[in-house]
């Protein structure tokens, strides 16, 4: 198959210099620019002018930037970011509360209850425990082992019930309410990378049974996949409720729950229950949700439902699963899945601009798409031995550069064929993502070399 060449442009320099010269803007931006009055970086900020688009911070996405600026080589704003969380974890966990922002998929609280009724997510706090234990691959001395402890105790203690681990808890000292959302399956892979540090077997069987509730709901039994949220006791049975059970995305609902069952597959204690459960799972997406082009729809055929055109940001967490399955497992037949969805999306990338459109027939360039794809055919190159995929990496990477850039950040959305920013929008923790990619190819580490390596550079 034939690709497009590289842009005269990814040759003028070395790649080594283009990639530390943007290493060190986005260094700069979030030491100066991103600040915000609680320490932490604000989440989104004028691309034009800098300015920030509201008071959210970075806090409760943490492994979305702080493990990159430690390979960075900016090791004091780590430990400066480090003191402050510290800070917060000592005051009290319930500042985690974020009811304003919620980003999930299912059933919270009414709208107007979010002004008078607080509640915790347990969503708020998991993306700080990656991170903190990204970063104690990357540094042991740090010590951040224990606070990862220490959290990954408090969401058990408040969120869990009945061997289930529910989203929403009640604030402060309310019961949690009767739903589960499948990225729980997060929490899964992070259960047992703390086992595997601590070697207490608490953690495993903790996740083990959270992960076990989920094989026991009704569409995996019928189906092999997960819907999106769960209702728990006898909420369950009231027929208004049940409509929401049968809601299910294949990212980040079903992946999140695929990556819990691969950490689960892989430890000897658990491998007899949850291999099966993850070649059921493979089985039931294969059947439900993949085209004939060999790519994976957002949404599933169910109950003569519309085909859904596939979705590049669904699409790179297949062949990072793929990947896993085929090297964790043995499995070479998964790299062939993982090649025919690169070798669909590479048909797509843009001769002009080296980036890909984050749906098919649409004209948007999703930058942390284009990102996560980037690292998954470097991935996929790893496995596969084949050049031509860590290459077309590199085209997009180049196309980042050269069109996502503006004067303070990386715009979110460009024209995929003509780099024209569609708004001017930036989501400063796509920005901290990119870095992952720019170390990845400038570095060019094993990835499967060894289970750190692999960690740092997924995308949760």
């Amino acid at each position: 198959m034939r690709y497009p060449g590289f842009h005269p442009l990814m040759n003028d320099r070395s790649g080594k210099e283009r990639f530390n010269e943007a290493i060190g803007r986005i260094a700069g931006w979030f030491r100066s620019m991103y600040v915000t009055r609680t320490g932490f970086p604000t989440y989104e900020v004028n691309g034009d002018t800098g300015q920030p688009l509201g008071s959210r911070d970075l806090l409760a996405e943490l492994d979305d930037y702080l493990p990159f600026f430690w390979m960075a080589g900016e090791t004091e704003y780590v430990r400066e970011q480090l003191g402050l969380l510290n800070e917060r974890l000592s005051e009290s966990f319930s500042l985690f509360n974020r009811p304003q922002i919620r980003r999930h998929v299912g059933i919270g609280l009414p709208g107007p209850l979010r002004r008078f009724v607080p509640y915790a997510d347990v969503q708020d706090f998991v993306e700080i425990l990656y991170g903190l234990l990204e970063l104690h691959g990357l540094s042991p001395e740090l010590d951040v082992l224990l606070p990862a402890r220490e959290l990954f105790r408090h969401i058990a203690r408040n969120f869990s019930s009945n061997g289930r681990l529910h989203t929403f808890r009640l604030m402060p000292f309310g019961p949690v309410l009767p739903i589960m959302d499948a990225m729980t399956g997060m929490y899964i892979e992070i259960g047992v990378e703390l086992f595997e540090q601590t070697g207490e077997h608490w953690y495993l069987e903790t996740v083990s049974r959270w992960c076990r509730t989920w094989l026991d709901t009704d569409l995996y039994r019928t189906f092999g996949f997960f819907a999106s949220t769960q209702f728990t006791g006898v909420w369950k049975l009231v027929p208004m409720l049940r409509r929401y059970t049968r809601r299910v995305e294949l990212a980040k609902a079903n992946t999140s729950m695929a990556f819990g069952l691969i950490a689960l597959a892989r430890m000897k204690e658990t491998a007899g229950w949850a291999l099966p459960a993850l070649d059921r799972w493979l089985t039931g997406i294969r059947s439900c949700f993949m085209t004939d082009d060999g790519v994976f729809t957002h949404f599933p055929r169910l109950d003569a439902a519309p085909v859904y055109l596939p979705v590049l940001s669904t699409n790179f967490a297949l062949i990072d699963i793929f990947c896993d399955v085929a090297h964790a497992f043995d499995r070479p037949e998964y790299l062939e899945s993982a090649r025919r969805i690169a070798d669909f999306f590479l048909k797509h990338q843009s001769p002009e601009t080296g980036l890909f459109p984050d749906e098919i027939g649409c004209r948007r360039s999703y930058l942390d798409a284009n990102t996560d794809l980037a690292v998954a055919l470097y991935r996929l190159t790893e496995l596969t031995k084949e050049a031509e995929y860590r290459e077309a990496g590199l085209r997009a990477l180049d196309g980042i550069l050269r069109f996502h850039e503006a004067p303070f950040g990386y715009y979110r959305d460009v024209d995929q064929h003509t780099g024209t920013p569609l708004c001017s929008l930036v989501e400063t923790r796509f920005v901290s993502l990119f870095l992952k990619a720019l170390l990845l190819y400038r570095d060019r580490p094993e990835l499967y070399s060894g289970h750190d390596a692999w960690a740092r550079y997924r995308d949760r």
